[in-house]
């Protein structure tokens, strides 16, 4: 639940327009990084299921934190198109490691504490907390966030998701994931 609320409490996403171009890209490198970022998450969406099938939920999920975390720490540090690039296609396929990957550890998880039939209410609370978390981050940045600095915001989102590497590495993959994948 907690590392849901901390990816989700995407504190730079009302003003991430506004900060590239503030770093003076245009609105067409804008675009065309958003387009980076999607078509990334779309090549890499499969590939990252058998990653974390055959390689383990956990490490994909570590993976994933790292990589979100590389890409915001670029967002915070550097300035310019290409190098944001970079940031971009970090961050999602930190998106795509982790898609699926932390359902499939839930999932897994509650078949291990013979608790499966409660997979819909686990996973509709995840979500409840991930879109509760969304809407704060949305509303402090609206309110408190937006007459600071916009580097501020990048910065901050780049300590939430630093935040959640650590995390990430406490989670323990359940043994019925572990038997399949040796």
């Amino acid at each position: 639940y907690i590392l849901r609320g901390l990816l989700w409490f995407m504190i730079s996403m009302p003003i991430i327009v506004v900060f590239f171009q503030s770093k003076n890209l245009t609105l067409t490198e804008v675009f065309i990084l958003q387009g980076i970022y999607s078509f990334t998450i779309a090549i890499t969406e499969l590939p990252s299921g058998y990653f974390a099938d055959y390689f383990g939920r956990k490490k994909s999920i570590i993976i994933s934190t790292f990589c979100m975390f590389l890409g915001y720490l670029i967002f915070s540090n550097y300035t310019g198109f290409d190098i944001y690039i970079i940031g971009q296609i970090l961050i999602a396929i930190g998106g795509s490691l982790m898609s699926g990957a932390d359902s499939a550890i839930m999932y897994d998880t509650l078949i291990q504490l013979h608790k499966k039939n409660e997979y819909t209410k686990v996973e509709g609370r995840t979500y409840a907390i991930g879109n509760f978390s969304e809407s704060i981050a949305a509303l402090i940045t609206s309110a408190v966030l937006v007459s600071s600095p916009l580097l501020l915001p990048i910065q901050i989102q780049t300590f939430i998701i630093f935040l959640a590497i650590p995390l990430s590495m406490t989670l323990v993959e359940p043994k019925i994931n572990k038997d399949e994948n040796v």
